[in-house]
C-alpha cells in the first residue's frame, strides 16, 4: 500500500505526464507561434499560470492550455520571477476601442451598418462581413465622413479623390490615400497588459502607417487580398492593387523605419528599413529589395507662390511621386500627384505653411526614399511696370503696351477722364501686355493696368499715367494752316 509520501510522487508524475502530452499535442496541432502573435507576460512573485488565466485571458480552460504554449517552462508549478510566459493575443481580454479620424481632405466616406451596438466577445476578431452590431436592422449607410468622427470594428472608409487621417489608441496612425477601400477590422485594448490590437483590411488603394512602439505594447497587422503586413514600431507604406473582387491582387510595402513582416502562401519576409517588397495573390513574398535613393529638393525655406518645386534626378527612376502636406508634418495630406520630369509646378497654392516630399518610384512600383521639405509659402502678386513711354497716341488711336508679367493669365486695362477712376471710359481684359483703344480727341486720359492670376485673383494696380491728344492735335492745325496758306500763296 502506498504511503503519502510515495502517493504525491504519483500525483506529481502524473502531472509532468499530463503537461508534456499536452505540449506534445500543442506542437502536433500547430507550428510554434511568430513573437508578433504572442503577448510576453513578466512573470512577479506569486505567479501562477491559473492566476495568470484568471487575471489576463478570457480563453476557455486557458490554465490548462497555456503551460502547453510555454515549453520552455520545465515546472508548470513553479513560475521563476522575472521569467516569461508567452500568451497568444487572442486570449487577452480585449475589450473594443474607437479609433478617431484627425483629417479628411476631398471626398471620403463612412459605411457602417445600422442597428444596435453589441460588446465583442474578449478576445474575439471580426470575421469577413462581420460587424460591431446587433443583427439587427443591418441596412449599410453611407455618410460623408468628417474630422471629430469616431470609428468601430465593421466600419468601412472608401476615399475618391480624398485623404483621411486615422488615430489610434496608442496614438498610432494611417493616412489613407485617395481611391481606397479601408475595414477595420479590430480595435482592442487587452485589459491589463496595455497592449493595444488594431488590425485593417486594405482592399484596395494605398497608404502610410506609423505605428507607436509604446515599448513593444502594440499589434498593427494591415490586412490586403494578396498579403498581411505586420508592424511594431516603425513607418511604412502599403499599396493593394489588382483585378475585380480582389483576384490577382499585389501588396507593395516600403519601410522607412523599423521592420514590417510581410506574410504570404505560408512565408514570411522580413523588410527592414530602406527596403520593399512584393507579393502576389497566392504567391510568398518576393525577398526585399533595396529602395531608390532619396533626391535632393531645389526649394528654400520660404517660397513666392507661384512657384515651381524642383529636384535633381534619381538613377533607374520611372517616375516621381509628389505630395503636399499643409504645415510642418507629414500627416494632413492635401495633393499628391505623379510625373515623369523633374519638377511640379504650383500655380494655385495659397498663402501657407507647407511640407513637400518627393519619392522616385522603381520599375516594379515601389516607392523610394522620401526628401521632405518643410516651407513657408508667401503670395506676392507682381505689379505692371506700365511706364508714360508705353502709351503711344495716334489722333484717336491710343496704343497701351507694358512687360509682360510672369505666370499671369490676362490683365485688365482701366481709361478713366480723372485720376481716381471714378468717371471711366474704358475697361478691357485682353490676353496679351499690350492693347489698343479708339477715344475721341482733344482730352484728357488716365489709365493703368491691372495682372489677372489664374488661381489668385487680380494683383495691384501699377502706377497711373496720364495722356492726351491736345498737343498733337495743335500740330495738326499747325500744319494744316500751313499748308493751306502755301496753296493761296502759290
Amino acid at each position: 500500500m502506498l504511503n503519502a509520501l510515495s502517493m504525491q510522487t504519483v500525483r506529481d508524475s502524473m502531472l509532468r505526464a499530463h503537461c508534456t502530452l499536452l505540449f506534445a499535442v500543442a506542437s502536433l496541432m500547430q507550428a510554434a507561434p511568430s513573437v508578433a502573435e504572442d503577448w510576453l507576460h513578466t512573470v512577479r512573485p506569486g505567479d501562477s499560470f491559473w492566476s495568470i488565466c484568471a487575471e489576463l485571458v478570457d480563453e476557455p480552460l486557458c490554465w490548462q492550455k497555456l503551460p502547453g504554449h510555454n515549453p520552455q517552462v520545465s515546472n508548470p508549478r513553479q513560475l521563476p520571477p522575472g521569467s516569461q510566459v508567452k500568451i497568444p493575443v487572442e486570449w487577452l481580454k480585449a475589450p473594443p476601442v474607437p479609433a478617431a479620424v484627425e483629417f479628411v481632405r476631398g471626398q471620403a466616406f463612412l459605411e457602417r451598418r445600422s442597428g444596435e451596438r453589441k460588446r465583442v466577445q474578449p478576445g474575439a476578431a471580426l470575421g469577413e462581413g462581420e460587424t460591431y452590431l446587433s443583427t439587427r436592422n443591418q441596412d449599410m449607410n453611407r455618410i460623408a465622413l468628417t474630422a471629430g468622427e469616431q470609428l468601430y470594428m465593421g466600419d468601412r472608409i472608401i476615399t475618391s479623390d480624398g485623404s483621411v487621417l486615422l488615430r489610434f489608441a496608442d496614438n498610432s496612425s494611417f493616412l489613407v490615400r485617395a481611391n481606397s477601400e479601408l475595414v477595420l477590422a479590430r480595435l482592442s485594448a487587452h485589459g491589463q497588459t496595455g497592449m493595444i490590437d488594431t488590425h485593417m483590411r486594405l482592399n484596395r488603394g494605398s497608404g502610410r502607417a506609423k505605428v507607436n512602439s509604446r515599448d513593444g505594447k502594440s499589434r498593427f497587422r494591415i490586412s490586403t487580398p494578396a498579403a498581411i503586413a505586420a508592424a511594431r514600431g516603425t513607418e511604412f507604406s502599403i499599396s493593394a492593387e489588382g483585378g475585380e473582387n480582389g483576384t490577382g491582387s499585389i501588396l507593395r510595402n516600403e519601410v522607412l523605419e523599423g521592420t514590417v513582416d510581410v506574410s504570404a502562401a505560408g512565408d514570411v519576409q522580413a523588410v527592414g528599413a530602406g527596403f520593399g517588397t512584393i507579393a502576389e495573390q497566392g504567391q510568398p513574398p518576393r525577398p526585399p529589395v533595396k529602395l531608390l535613393a532619396a533626391t535632393e529638393l531645389n526649394i528654400a525655406e520660404t517660397v513666392d507662390l507661384p512657384f515651381t518645386l524642383s529636384w535633381t534626378p534619381v538613377e533607374n527612376a520611372q517616375t516621381y511621386l509628389v505630395d503636399v502636406f499643409s504645415g510642418s508634418t507629414t500627416e494632413q495630406l492635401l495633393r499628391s500627384s505623379d510625373t515623369t520630369r523633374q519638377q511640379v509646378h504650383f500655380a494655385d497654392l495659397p498663402a501657407g505653411a507647407y511640407t513637400f516630399v518627393v519619392r522616385a518610384v522603381d520599375a516594379i512600383g515601389l516607392k523610394g526614399m522620401p526628401a521632405q521639405q518643410s516651407v513657408q509659402a508667401s503670395l506676392t502678386l507682381a505689379t505692371p511696370n506700365l511706364a508714360a513711354e508705353g502709351i503711344m497716341v495716334d489722333g484717336e488711336q491710343v496704343t497701351i503696351e507694358w512687360p509682360a508679367v510672369e505666370n499671369a493669365e490676362s490683365y485688365k486695362v482701366q481709361v478713366s477722364r480723372d485720376s481716381n477712376f471714378s468717371d471711366i471710359v474704358e475697361e478691357i481684359s485682353v490676353n496679351v501686355a499690350s492693347t489698343s483703344l479708339q477715344l475721341p480727341e482733344g482730352q484728357q486720359y488716365f489709365t493703368r493696368v491691372q495682372a489677372i492670376y489664374p488661381a489668385y485673383g487680380a494683383g495691384e494696380f501699377s502706377a497711373v499715367q496720364a495722356f492726351s491728344s491736345e498737343v498733337r492735335d495743335l500740330w495738326l492745325i499747325i500744319l494744316q494752316s500751313l499748308g493751306i496758306l502755301a496753296v493761296v500763296l502759290i
